[in-house]
């Protein structure tokens, strides 16, 4: 019997490989457990724990109630594991157990501990940092006290660290940090800010401006009671200062484009080092860019005072010209970039009123 490939011969060829992103809307919380559930887990109730055979006193289930309690909150919770290193009775250095968990699930963000040790803390911000994930933490009554430079809010600060931020209250022991992670991983990066929220179950303090103002100076965030009625967050930035909506949607928009320009690499059967193929590289940047600008975090194109319009972004790349035989050999594209234009928030309005007759 003839076949059709005598006369046409078709060749099917996938293109869509796509590129694993991680979640910027997911949150761990690491405590210790004796559950047998491997070194992380999820859940998406509180209720879950109790199932499992953990009781209601423990931390980490109080921890998770506290996250599934927000109105609205998040879907999922990973429960990571703190383990006893060998046969000597202690719990096995922070940075191990980080990475153990990451090893086994990178696909969450958000980060927060049971533990309110200084040491643990700290050594939970320098992982942090390095590994780009989001972690919350909780301080004490020190950091109202504007004199003293030692707690923990204070230390935290002077490490510069763009990827911790602290919440002080004279109610360390409940998770505020789980509660405002919770409350704002409902939304996508870019689309939300974390001070004038108002969470559920913990409580707000009733603050002197002194120490409200002790705290703001520490990047520390607050959760006050306003007019003796309604609690909201206030500041809402990581310890360097940064705003925790900028540190959360840069991060985002890293990983998105990475994965991107990846795919958009690894679909081709190749990309010619000349200008349409620095203009595949120019669109595959693109997407990224557009979706950050829908989902809020970047401004829409607007006017300046000359009518003359202020993008939301600008990219920049070399022409193929202008680029070295050396580079062209290495097949490395460099000098690629972009500039910004963020949206960010209003936290506060002044307003000036005047009577005239």
């Amino acid at each position: 019997m003839a076949k059709l490939n005598r006369i046409v011969r078709v060749t099917l060829t996938s293109l869509t490989r796509t590129i694993q992103k991680n979640d910027f809307n997911r949150l761990l919380i690491v405590g210790e457990h004796d559950l047998k559930q491997g070194r992380v887990f999820a859940v998406t109730s509180a209720d879950e724990l109790l199932d499992l055979g953990m009781k209601a006193d423990h931390d980490l289930y109080k921890a998770v109630n506290v996250a599934f309690a927000q109105k609205p909150a998040t879907d999922v919770v990973y429960i990571g594991n703190r383990k006893m290193s060998g046969s000597g009775g202690k719990t096995e250095d922070w940075p191990t157990t980080l990475q153990a968990i990451r090893k086994e699930n990178d696909l969450w963000y958000g980060l927060a501990i049971t533990s309110r040790q200084p040491e643990d803390i700290l050594a939970v911000a320098d992982w942090a940092e390095s590994a780009e994930k989001l972690f919350g933490t909780v301080a004490a009554q020190e950091a109202f006290d504007g004199s003293n430079t030692r707690d923990i809010a204070s230390q935290l600060k002077a490490k510069n660290l763009t990827h911790t931020f602290v919440l002080a209250s004279t109610h360390p022991e409940l998770f505020y940090e789980v509660a405002l992670m919770s409350r704002c991983f409902t939304v996508y990066p870019g689309g939300e800010t974390w001070a004038n929220k108002s969470l559920t179950v913990v409580t707000g303090d009733e603050l002197l401006e002194s120490q409200y103002d002790a705290a703001r100076k520490k990047n520390a965030s607050t959760y006050e009671v306003f007019n003796g009625d309604f609690p909201l967050t206030q500041t809402g930035k990581v310890a360097s200062g940064e705003w925790i909506d900028v540190v959360r949607f840069g991060d985002w928009l890293k990983a998105e484009m990475q994965a991107d320009v990846v795919a958009a690499l690894s679909n081709a059967n190749k990309i010619p080092y000349t200008d349409e193929g620095i203009g595949i590289i120019k669109n595959a940047m693109l997407s990224s860019l557009a979706l950050g600008r829908a989902r809020g975090g970047i401004a829409p194109d607007s006017l300046d005072e000359n009518g003359d319009v202020l993008p939301s972004w600008v990219i920049t790349a070399p022409l193929a010209r202008d680029i070295s035989a050396n580079n062209k050999g290495l097949r490395v594209l460099k000098d690629v970039g972009c500039k910004v234009r963020l949206a960010g928030a209003i936290h506060n309005v002044e307003i000036a009123i005047q009577f005239v007759y």
